[in-house]
């Protein structure tokens, strides 16, 4: 009926052909996510989540900036794993660069020479990327002003880096602008 009754049935079933397909290749990455899936690894971070929602110690909606929020990138910051020890050999020197948990962030995953981690204040949960082969410093956060922003510090000396863990605001001094009052 729809082929006999439809100026477009080509374009028609096309269309649907490709919306079908689509839902095929989503179903396969699922099923293939899911088969890479270590049950007790997932049992225990369902456990985690659990805890978290309870105590609502974690807010999903901070920061979700530009490259942020997709699956891949959330499943690479929230992995709780610490990089390999092989990559430790590049590191900038740990007595002074301390760890950020050092300064009460809380470690979230890691991906490479990339480790995240993740720290409330009271203008909102701010995300940490800390490049620890450079000494680069990545914040994302919610400017009450210019919105979700992301701040570098790249080569960051000894005292920067202990001064963006202490307030992630500080980078520069200048990048951080509040609105002008009218006169």
């Amino acid at each position: 009926n729809r082929w006999r009754n439809n100026p477009n049935p080509k374009r028609d079933y096309a269309q649907l052909r490709v919306e079908y397909e689509q839902r095929l290749k989503d179903i396969q990455r699922a099923m293939e996510r899911l088969q890479q899936l270590d049950p007790t690894v997932a049992l225990q971070k369902a456990m985690n989540l659990q805890k978290e929602l309870a105590n609502g110690v974690r807010t999903e909606d901070a920061g979700n900036t530009e490259g942020e929020g997709t699956a891949s990138n959330d499943q690479r910051r929230y992995n709780g794993e610490r990089p390999p020890p092989e990559l430790w050999i590049n590191r900038v020197p740990l007595e002074q660069y301390p760890d950020a948990t050092d300064y009460g962030w809380t470690f979230t995953g890691s991906w490479e020479v990339t480790e995240f981690f993740e720290k409330n204040f009271p203008y909102g949960t701010v995300k940490l990327d800390w490049y620890f082969t450079t000494g680069t410093v990545k914040t994302s956060l919610d400017h009450p002003t210019k919105g979700k922003t992301q701040l570098f510090g790249k080569k960051c000396s000894p005292d920067l880096y202990d001064k963006v863990l202490k307030n992630p605001r500080i980078h520069t001094g200048d990048r951080y602008h509040r609105k002008r009052t009218k006169k």
